[in-house]
Parts: structure tokens; sequence; C-alpha cells
């Protein structure tokens, strides 16, 4: 007896169009990974999206003339799009010390790739590199930080509610990956503006206000009358 032969299911259709969005292929505003400005990426000539299950895929590149960086996305209607490389937050680090940059680098480089519970510990040594590096002690980072803050401008509002950020933790926390368990996307990138505040009072104030007082002193002696 001959068995019928089932019937295969028809393949999901692959199709060169975004059905369900703009003709032209979805709009792909994002930070360019190589350059780091802020533009609406451009399609290449030629180089159609593709509709693949209800998601598009496709490529875009930097429309920088000096850079035109390589950008893939994948989207679906309503729900934005997901780059690749992804998309780095952006922190001033003139002044910072090699040493700081690295560990405040790698945890940039987890929160681009949604790893939160690794970028919650490298924004935690971040924050000790700091201590260490301004000779700030205390038996935890909480209150070396408050030590630190005796040394630099640090407003007294933001000093109270570091508290709330539990990747500051206690010192076992570095050795207890467990401790970070809870740690989202919110909190890693709070703690990410924390930082951002520490490293400014810590390396780029002094610098500005020693730029401020260079230009008040060349003001100075651009009044004075020439030496006889």
């Amino acid at each position: 007896m001959r068995r019928k032969k089932k019937e295969q299911a028809p393949a999901d259709p692959v199709a060169t169009s975004t059905e369900g969005l703009a003709l032209a292929g979805p709009r792909v505003t994002a930070r360019c990974p190589a350059c780091h400005h802020e533009a609406v990426f451009e399609r290449f000539e030629d180089v159609k999206d593709l509709l693949y299950r209800g998601v598009v895929h496709g490529q875009r590149r930097c429309p920088n003339p000096d850079c035109n960086a390589h950008l893939f996305f994948i989207g679906k209607e309503k729900q934005g799009v997901t780059t690749f490389p992804p998309q780095r937050l952006v922190i001033e680090t003139e002044g910072v010390p090699d040493q700081v940059l690295a560990f405040l680098n790698e945890a940039i480089e987890c929160h681009a790739n949604r790893c939160y519970t690794a970028a919650a510990i490298m924004l935690r040594r971040t924050l000790e590199e700091i201590c260490a590096d301004r000779q700030a002690r205390g038996p935890t980072l909480e209150n070396r930080i408050r030590a630190l803050a005796s040394e630099i401008v640090i407003p007294e509002k933001l000093l109270q509610g570091m508290s709330a950020l539990r990747l500051l933790g206690t010192d076992k926390a570095r050795s207890d990956l467990a401790h970070f368990g809870a740690n989202d996307k919110e909190e890693v990138e709070a703690g990410i503006a924390f930082t951002r505040e520490i490293l400014k009072a810590a390396y780029q104030y002094e610098k500005l206000v020693d730029k401020l007082s260079s230009l008040a002193k060349s003001r100075e002696n651009a009044k004075k009358p020439p030496a006889s």
C-alpha cells in the first residue's frame, strides 16, 4: 500500500521589497560607528532591502563623504531597527587617563551589545580606577566616591542619589557576578550617566577652568599699553 506523499508547506516568501514599510525601505537614522556623527544613512545604488518573515534586512552607508562607513540593519514595522555594528554611546574622554578609559570603553561596548551585566561590572571597575587614580580612599566604593567629592566638584544631589545604583554594590561585588544579575538596560544607562559626571568633575572641569583663566589672562595682557 502506497502512502500518500505529505504535501510540503510553502517556503517562507523572500522578496526584495519592504511590504508594509516605505517603498524606498526603512529610514535608518543612527550614529555612525566610524565618524560618530548622527545622520540618516544612505541606500546603496542597486542594492535592495530583503523582506524575510516580516523582517527587513538591509545595508546603508554613512552620508559623510569623508567616511562612507558601512552599516547593516534589521528592522520590523513600528519596532525600529537594530544596526550592526551596534550603536555606542559617546562620552567625552578628553583628559581621561588611559587606564580609566580602557575600562570605560569596555563598559560602553558591553552596553552596545546588550550585555548589561558585563557593562555594570566594567562601569564599577571604571569608577574604582578613577578613585585609585585620584587617591580617594574608603572601605567601600561609595565611600571612596564621597572621599573623591572632597577634592573635586560633585553636586551633592548626585552623591545622594548614587546609593540607588546597584552596580556600586559592596566591595565583594567585584568577584560576585551574581550581584549584578538584576541590572537591566535602564540601570546601566543611569550608571553610565553617573560615570560621565564623575569623569567631568575629575578630569575635565579643571582643564576648562585653566583654559578660561588663560583666555582671561590673554585679554588682560592685550589691554596693557605696549612697553616704551
